[in-house]
């Protein structure tokens, strides 16, 4: 009996089916190593609060949004985290920052801060801005590699 051979699916295509999928709660350095490229599905995301617990609704909310507006790079990032960081002023005006940290393969890291006075409001500002900034690296990027085939 012969066996058959299964066909690769390639990671490109892969991508494009996982582009909404879940970022991994957690993939060891030596696990993401030995994968290389990955999707969306095997790149880690953090989320963490400093300061002050966030609630459980917030937490699923942050991992949802970065999905929905990052999710199209998986392939393009390492890595990435959601920093929450209570900096109320001595008034006691209650101040959440936001800070979204992006690890590409090809360019920069990004880094995006946003102030709120929730860590949703917080949240909202940063992603819109996180997904421009991380588009605009990746365009550059390309850019970059292009401009280097010519000369």
């Amino acid at each position: 009996m012969v066996a058959k051979r299964r066909k690769m699916e390639p990671t490109t295509q892969r991508q494009r089916r996982e582009r909404r999928e879940p970022f991994a709660l957690v993939t060891p350095k030596g696990a993401k190593r030995t994968l290389g490229v990955t999707t969306t599905s095997d790149t880690p995301l953090h989320v963490r609060a400093l300061g002050f617990e966030l609630a459980t609704g917030d937490r699923e909310y942050a991992r949802d949004r970065v999905r929905f507006k990052l999710g199209k790079y998986g392939m393009a990032m390492t890595r990435a985290s959601v920093r929450f960081d209570d900096v109320s002023g001595p008034t006691g005006a209650p101040a959440i920052e936001c800070r979204i940290k992006v690890m590409l393969r090809n360019a920069a890291d990004v880094i995006v801060t946003w102030q709120g006075r929730t860590p949703r409001a917080a949240l909202d500002g940063a992603i819109g801005s996180a997904e421009r900034v991380v588009r605009r690296a990746m365009e550059r990027g390309a850019a970059d590699r292009a401009k280097d085939r010519r000369s």
